[in-house]
C-alpha cells in the first residue's frame, strides 16, 4: 500500500495481536486493487451489555483514485432484537457471534471491504456490462 493502515481505537485500549491482523487483512487487499491511496479502520465497542460481553463495530475507511469506499461492520438489528426476547435458539447465536469475536468481526469487515474493492475495479476496467435501455434500442434501431 503506498500510505500506512491508520488505525483508531475507540472505547478500547490497543491491541498489537488485534493491530497485526488488520494489517494482514489490509495487505490481502491489494492483491484486488493495487492502486489504493488510504486505508483508515475503526475498531470501537459502542456498548457494553449487562452480562459482560462487548460486541464489536468495525469501520474501513478506503481510497482510491476517485472513490472512497466505506465498510461499516456492526450488530445486526436481529441480535439485538434476540436479546430482548430472552429466548435462546442456536440460530440467534450464531447470527449474533461475528460481533463477540473481534478478530472475526474484522474477518468479515474485510471481506465485504474485498468485495466492494473488486466491484470498484470491475467499474474501472470497464468489466461491468451495460445494457441498453428499450429507448435507447430504438434510437439505434431508427
Amino acid at each position: 500500500m503506498r500510505l500506512p493502515v491508520q488505525i483508531t481505537w475507540r472505547d478500547m485500549a490497543p491491541s498489537k495481536a488485534v493491530g497485526t491482523k488488520i494489517r494482514e487483512e489490509a495487505a490481502k487487499l491489494e492483491e484486488f486493487y493495487d492502486r489504493m491511496t488510504s486505508c483508515r479502520v475503526t475498531i470501537e465497542i459502542p456498548r457494553r451489555y449487562q452480562n459482560g460481553r462487548y460486541q464489536f463495530h468495525v469501520r474501513i475507511d478506503l481510497t482510491a483514485p476517485g472513490a472512497e469506499i466505506v465498510v461499516n461492520h456492526e450488530p445486526t438489528l436481529h441480535s439485538s432484537l434476540q436479546r430482548l426476547d430472552g429466548e435462546e435458539h442456536a440460530k440467534g447465536k450464531e447470527l449474533s457471534a461475528p460481533h463477540k469475536d473481534i478478530y472475526v468481526a474484522i474477518r468479515d469487515a474485510f471481506r465485504v471491504a474485498r468485495r466492494k474493492l473488486q466491484e470498484y475495479s470491475h467499474r474501472q476496467n470497464g468489466a461491468v456490462k451495460h445494457h441498453q435501455t428499450h429507448a435507447q434500442e430504438n434510437l439505434y434501431n431508427n
